[in-house]
C-alpha cells in the first residue's frame, strides 16, 4: 500500500512482515542471564531483573501486569519515575497479560526525562509487544511521543497491514513521513502478539526495525535530536490529543535512550513478555 502520509518533520519507515508470521510467539521465552551491550551514559543501573531484559539505558519500562486500576507503573527504577494514568477506563479491560484497548483510549504521561536523556545520546530504541485487535485501523498509534497527531518525536503505530515507525531528527525538519509498500503486520499481530523494535544509533546514525527477533529493514538517518518538540507526552493507544486512537491489547512498551545491539534486541526478543 503506497500511501504519503500528511505527517512533516519527521521519516517513517515501514517493514514486510508476512512472511514472518511463522515467527509469532506466545509469550514467554527462554531466560537469559548475560550482561548486555555498551554503555547507556546518564542511566541509574537497573539492575539484571529475575526476567533476564536488557536494562542497560533503559529509560521507561511498562510491563502492563498491574491486573487492575488506573496507573501503568513505569518500572525502570529511573527517577522520576514516569507512571501512566488511564484517563478513560471505560474503555480499557485488565487481562492475565496485559492491557486491553477496547475503544478510543487516553493513557499518557508528560516525560521531560526521555526527552533530555535522548537529546544527550541522539540514540534510542523503542520496544513493544502487541496484538491488534482490527486488521482495518489505519495511522493508528501504538506508541507515541509528541504533543499532537502531527508534531510527534517518535511513535510507532498500525496503518491497516503496515508497521511504521517514526523519528524526528534535525534532518527531518523539512520531510513529510512517506511509506513505503508493505505487507500484513496484521497477520502477524492477530495470532499471538508481535514482538516490535526501532533501534537508531547516536554514533553511526543506522537505523534498524526488527520483528520477531528478525531485522527486517535498516538504514541510515543523520541528525541529531535536538529538535525534538519540548513539553511531549508518552502515550499508550492513541497520541496526546486523541486523534489517532489504536484498538487491541499490549503487553510490553520500553524506551532505551541508546541503540540496542542486535543480539540485546534477540535477548528481549527470546524474553516474551
Amino acid at each position: 500500500m503506497g500511501i504519503r502520509l500528511m505527517m512533516k518533520q519527521v521519516q517513517t519507515f515501514a517493514a514486510s512482515l508476512f512472511a514472518l508470521a511463522a515467527l509469532a510467539c506466545s509469550p514467554g521465552g527462554v531466560t537469559t542471564t548475560g550482561g548486555g551491550g555498551g554503555g547507556g551514559g546518564g542511566f541509574a543501573d537497573a539492575g539484571l531483573p529475575s526476567n533476564g531484559r536488557v536494562t542497560d539505558g533503559i529509560a521507561a519500562l511498562y510491563l502492563f501486569n498491574e491486573g487492575t486500576g488506573n496507573t501503568i507503573y513505569d518500572t525502570s527504577q529511573q527517577i522520576p519515575a514516569l507512571d501512566m494514568t488511564i484517563q478513560t477506563p471505560g474503555s480499557v479491560s485488565w487481562t492475565a497479560d496485559g492491557l486491553s484497548i477496547n475503544a478510543a483510549a487516553s493513557i499518557t504521561t508528560s516525560a521531560d526525562r526521555i526527552t533530555q536523556s535522548c537529546q544527550a545520546s541522539n540514540a534510542i530504541t523503542v520496544e513493544l509487544w502487541a496484538q491488534t485487535a482490527d486488521i482495518t485501523q489505519t495511522a493508528s498509534r501504538i506508541f507515541d511521543f509528541g504533543t499532537g497527531p502531527n508534531d510527534i518525536n517518535f511513535s510507532i503505530a498500525q496503518n491497516e497491514s503496515d508497521a511504521e515507525a517514526r523519528l524526528r531528527t534535525t534532518s527531518t525538519i523539512e520531510l513529510e513521513g512517506e511509506v513505503s509498500e508493505t505487507s500484513s503486520l496484521v497477520d502477524v499481530l492477530a495470532i499471538s502478539g508481535t514482538h516490535l523494535v526501532y533501534s537508531r544509533s547516536g554514533i553511526t546514525d543506522e537505523y534498524a526495525l526488527w520483528v520477531n527477533g528478525q531485522r527486517t529493514e535498516v538504514g541510515e538517518l543523520a541528525g541529531s535530536f535536538s529538535a525534538w518538540l519540548p513539553g511531549a507526552s508518552l502515550s499508550i493507544a492513541n497520541e496526546p490529543l486523541g486523534n489517532r486512537p489504536w484498538r487491541g491489547d499490549i503487553y510490553l512498551a520500553a524506551v532505551y535512550c541508546r541503540a540496542l545491539a542486535p543480539e540485546e534486541i534477540i535477548r528481549n526478543y527470546d524474553e516474551g513478555y
